[in-house]
């Protein structure tokens, strides 16, 4: 915080800091000894701000006031928005988790010992034969057919990963986004995910691939799906999702959907974000209105005066309809796989 200057009155002191707050300048009046005095309270801001006192001699101080008025009850509005959206959750849900549930640890031992079992995914042993959609040498001519008789393998091929980093990377995501699944909706919640999931990305995966795959990364993306739709919309769960992870999440989806990296499930992966993306909107559409309310550019506020291009294209259009936007990316996978 630095001084900027000093005041002959309150009132002067107060236009100055509108005049900077207009301008994106964070400033505070103070009266000390019947000093007047205006600081700028960050102190890479001090140039600007000096610039702009000089500037602002001729300004018309009743138009001042009104938009500084206005950025000042937008921010209010705003923080009256974020403490809503944190009403009510348990601090202790606000923590870090510890370990995994027992479903989640269920999930990971099965695919590790499958892993094990398999040579990691040898096609030629038996238990990877078994696990599949569709057995390579089974007597069923069809997949029909081959379900009717062995209804599991519609769940089965998610435990059947190819190499070990394959196994590590799924299993990483698993136990970092399946134990707060479990902890925080119950081991039925998850299993209806993994369920919801799985079936069907594994049998449009078979559409367009055939038999030959396998892997967790379907439920992967939906659970990822549905935690970010809770981490950033929910109001009660307290859902922990890192930026960063976000990041690598969608940017593995999109290279893995251009082919750079070899043969991926990438219907698996879009059928499995669509389907967290579904279970999660809910707590989407409890906020949707407040997510509207807080996107809109008043005349004269600072977001109208300061938001430009893409950035403001961005405010408006992008953020509140996130969720929509990723399932437009999902179906444009599914398009191109086709």
């Amino acid at each position: 915080m630095r001084k900027l200057t000093g005041a002959s009155d309150a009132s002067l002191a107060k236009r100055i800091c509108d005049h900077l707050l207009i301008a994106g300048i964070d400033s505070e009046a103070r009266t000390s000894g019947g000093q007047h005095e205006v600081w700028v309270m960050d102190h890479d801001d001090l140039g600007r701000a000096r610039e702009l006192l000089s500037a602002g001699e001729h300004a018309d101080w009743a138009d001042v006031a009104r938009r500084a008025d206005l950025i000042r009850n937008e921010k209010q509005r705003a923080d009256k928005l974020d403490a809503k959206r944190k009403e009510g959750v348990p601090k202790d849900r606000l923590s870090q988790d510890n370990g995994p549930r027992p479903l989640t640890s269920s999930m990971i031992l099965l695919s590790a010992l499958v892993g094990w079992m398999s040579d990691f995914g040898d096609l030629k042993t038996p238990i990877v034969d078994n696990l599949l959609i569709q057995s390579r040498a089974g007597p069923y001519p069809s997949l029909l057919e081959a379900l009717q008789q062995q209804p599991y393998r519609v769940l089965t091929p998610m435990f059947v990963h190819f190499g070990i980093v394959h196994l590590a990377f799924n299993m990483l995501w698993i136990f970092n986004l399946g134990h707060q699944v479990e902890r925080r909706h119950g081991a039925f919640a998850l299993l209806g995910i993994v369920l919801l999931a799985s079936a069907p990305a594994n049998l449009l995966q078979y559409t367009f691939s055939g038999p030959l795959f396998g892997g967790m990364s379907g439920v992967v993306y939906a659970l990822f799906g549905f935690v970010w739709m809770q981490a950033r919309y929910g109001r009660k769960y307290g859902y922990l999702l890192r930026a960063d992870h976000v990041w690598i999440m969608m940017l593995w989806f999109v290279v893995c959907a251009t082919g750079l990296v070899g043969p991926v499930a990438n219907a698996a992966h879009a059928v499995g974000f669509a389907v967290g993306l579904f279970v999660g909107l809910p707590a989407y559409l409890r906020r949707f209105g407040d997510l509207r309310e807080g996107r809109k550019i008043r005349e004269g506020s600072w977001t109208d005066v300061n938001l430009v291009g893409f950035r403001r294209f961005t405010h408006r259009y992008v953020t509140p309809y996130a969720p929509f936007w990723f399932l437009l990316l999902a179906m444009l996978v599914l398009l191109t796989e086709r």
